[in-house]
């Protein structure tokens, strides 16, 4: 018995004030990160991020071109694990490309 009390007393101390209503999360979610940011900032993260949107493109090419190189070497079927780049690059590409469009809403928004 006086293990479940204290099960429960870590849980409620540990787990219970991670939890937040859903109310309150769809108000985190909606809110634009950007809102707070001085004008000079903005302008300095749009241009930081175009910089690493331009590489991640290179690199994706370059992925691209390789996994099409080794293709043609070895085959499909032995060389699958070519592909993996090709694939994972858009995953890693689409959080910078949302953040992206945030921060140019936000620019026309300000007119600058």
């Amino acid at each position: 018995m006086r293990e479940k009390a204290v099960c429960f007393f870590v849980y409620f101390f540990i787990f219970a004030n991670h939890y937040k209503p859903i109310h309150q999360i769809q108000i985190v979610m909606n809110k634009n990160v950007y809102e707070n940011f001085t004008d000079q900032r903005l302008l300095k993260t749009r241009s930081l991020l175009k910089g690493i949107a331009i590489g991640f493109g290179i690199i994706f090419i370059l992925a691209l071109v390789v996994a099409i190189y080794i293709i043609a070497l070895k085959g499909l079927k032995d060389s699958i694990a070519a592909l993996i780049p090709v694939f994972s690059l858009p995953i890693v590409f689409t959080p910078l490309l949302i953040n992206f469009s945030l921060l140019s809403k936000e620019i026309k928004l300000r007119n600058l």
